[in-house]
């Protein structure tokens, strides 16, 4: 008994000393991160704690019933403050993390909320004062590919860790493991071919512009990705764009030539012509910063964000970890529920997202293209205008697959599950998670694609490319809505898998080609079919059907999107 009772006091002194970890991830990216020593102990960072939340079961439920057309809360959206309101933790997570941070010597007065609810709450402190409470050391890194990219980081391969007293409060801490998403857009080796004519043409958008002052579309940038605003106005001129308005968040960000950025506000203006964009710009590339939570936390507490987002950058889900990835895909739920669209580059490292021999041949799905709360856009090539079908096929660098870490969703279950059943060129079934989120969710143009950069003509491929493209047609659907007095779109995969099930003119259905695996090992990953498949999804978006049956839908919602547009449903 006495043996027994000095174990149990042994792990408790132990807890004490060295904690719990509450937070890790299922591998590092050591290949594009190279160790450069020590972080200096005196230099400052902004700790991030993300409390536990509540009713985070209910706010799924709530984004279900509403996303899903002929329910009857459809369209239904929340207001920020609702949502808010419902996810807000408890009084006892706060007071938990903020005694623990008391008797680690750290002034309460000190702490700022960074969100309004307090779901996320911060302090200012040294990397010395960190590694203490953390029991960690942090570590410079810089990227191998791109020197000017620095991150401070536990050091991999180690964990921090937190007291038992405030484990079951916290998701995560951050910065700690995460090194910040890329977008892996490249110079195109072939001479440009795709213009916003061609995919206007291509996709029935015909000459169809916005006109709702309720409308708005936007796009997300990180790494000092900036555009020039004159490089914007030579491709509106070059391709008979009507100028659209422009809004920099936050204001006067500096001009620049990032191929990122020059793409994502080039062509999600054509598509989604006068559709007035927002570009967010979160810095994402130095010392502390943790790009994709500071875009979430931002969107969070802006009761005005644009109604759709396209985000091109991302990063393998297993460096991203569990506890990560479900923290965010809450963030994500909540600005779908607010009926707000978000798209993401589905990736482009194939299917097996850059696994290797070393790898055992696994797959790694990308993330956030993964999140069940996103729209993934995979990549596509071919096609052409006025033919019937239109011929495309599937980009073989394009992402898709199927998540390790959430489930399959309901909204798929029916074309996940006949794509397994009857698909009979499958990769091995070690390789992938066949129970998880399958994606992308729909597919467009990825390669060839003509941009302007410092005043000169720049092909550039990437599933970067498929996500502004995409989201500029959706953000014309959505300006349909407004036009009619209807909700906005909002979180739009149960949409879109009831249409692409229910239309046939409703996408362009892709049954050709395939999406790389493993680079050495597995040749191929994920062969497309007839209707969903994780390589194009349900197909590129036809803007002639779907404009139809948005209409149609919406009329259920013409109470609801009353009062989004006269009693100011957003605040």
């Amino acid at each position: 008994m006495k043996f027994i009772f000095s174990v149990f006091s042994l792990l408790f002194v132990l807890n004490k000393v060295f904690g719990v970890v509450i937070d890790r991830v299922d591998s590092e990216p050591s290949k594009e991160w190279i160790e450069v020593g020590r972080t200096d102990p005196n230099k400052n960072i902004n700790l991030i704690f993300a409390i536990k939340q509540q009713n985070i079961d209910v706010l799924e439920k709530l984004l279900l019933e509403k996303s899903t057309p002929g329910n009857k809360e459809y369209g239904n959206w929340l207001s920020n403050r609702e949502v808010e309101t419902l996810v807000a933790p408890t009084q006892q997570s706060l007071n938990a993390v903020k005694q623990w941070l008391s008797s680690n010597g750290f002034d309460i007065s000190a702490i700022k909320s960074v969100t309004r609810n307090n779901d996320f709450i911060s302090i200012e402190t040294t990397v010395e004062k960190a590694e203490s409470l953390l029991h960690c050391k942090y570590y410079d890194y810089r990227h191998s590919t791109k020197p000017s990219m620095k991150a401070s980081r536990v050091r991999m391969f180690t964990n921090y860790n937190v007291d038992s007293s405030v484990a079951s409060h916290l998701d995560f801490i951050s910065p700690t493991k995460r090194f910040p998403p890329l977008s892996t857009l490249k110079v195109s080796d072939k001479a440009g071919t795709v213009t916003p004519t061609f995919l206007r043409e291509l996709y029935n958008v015909g000459d169809a512009e916005g006109s709702s002052s309720s409308n708005s579309e936007g796009v997300a940038s990180f790494q000092d990705e900036f555009y020039s605003t004159s490089d914007l106005k030579d491709f509106w001129t070059k391709y008979d764009i009507t100028p659209d308005t422009v809004t920099d968040n936050p204001p006067n960000a500096t001009q620049g030539t990032g191929l990122e950025a020059e793409l994502d506000t080039q062509y999600i203006t054509s598509l989604g012509e006068k559709v007035p964009l927002q570009v967010w710009y979160t810095k994402g590339y130095i010392d502390f910063d943790d790009a994709l939570l500071t875009w979430a936390t931002n969107v969070a507490n802006d009761d005005n964000a644009p109604w759709l987002f396209s985000v091109s950058y991302g990063q393998t889900e297993s460096s991203a970890g569990l506890s990560y990835c479900n923290r965010l895909n809450s963030e994500l739920a909540k600005i779908g529920t607010r009926g707000i669209s978000v798209l993401f580059a589905a990736g482009d490292s194939g299917a097996g997202g850059g696994c290797s021999i070393s790898d055992k041949d696994v797959f790694e799905p990308d993330y956030p293209a993964c999140s069940p709360y996103v729209t993934a856009v995979g990549g596509l090539e071919g096609g052409t205008v006025d033919k019937n079908p239109i011929g495309e096929s599937v980009w073989a660098d394009g992402g898709g697959g199927f998540s390790n870490y959430s489930p399959r969703q309901s909204w798929q279950e029916t074309a996940v599950a006949t794509y397994l059943s009857t698909n009979t060129h499958l990769p091995s079934s070690s390789s992938y998670n066949s129970s998880g989120r399958g994606f992308p969710d729909i597919g467009a143009q990825a390669v060839d694609f003509i941009i302007i950069v410092s005043g000169k003509e720049v092909a550039v491929d990437g599933t970067s490319c498929a996500s502004p493209t995409s989201g500029g047609i959706f953000a014309l659907l959505n300006d349909l809505r407004f036009q009619n007095k209807m909700s906005p779109l909002g979180f739009l995969n149960p949409l879109i898998y009831s249409y692409a099930a229910k239309y046939t003119d409703a996408f362009n259905d892709v049954t050709d080609g395939y999406n790389i695996g493993c680079s050495g090992v597995i040749s191929e990953g994920f062969y497309a079919m007839a209707g969903w498949d994780p390589a194009s999804g349900n197909g590129s978006p036809n803007y002639a059907g779907l404009s139809k049956y948005v209409v149609e839908s919406g009329y259920q919602t013409l109470k609801y999107g009353q009062n989004f547009q006269t009693e100011n449903k957003r605040n």
